[in-house]
């Protein structure tokens, strides 16, 4: 059972410490400014005003 307490614990720790390696290799590759957020805002509200505008004319 040596054996078992050492691979709960090593999978208690390994598995998080290495999901949180990807996300900040993935962060790091995908950076998202405030400019960048602030662009695909606007460009979200105008698909969004633009979607309701078919709906409406549908109606």
């Amino acid at each position: 059972q040596p054996l078992v307490a050492l691979g709960i614990r090593l999978g208690m720790t390994m598995l998080p410490l290495v999901a949180l390696t990807v996300f900040l290799f993935s962060l790091k590759r995908y950076p998202l400014g405030r400019e960048k957020v602030a662009e695909l805002r606007n460009v979200l509200q105008k698909l969004h005003e633009e979607k309701a505008r078919e709906a409406e004319a549908k109606k």
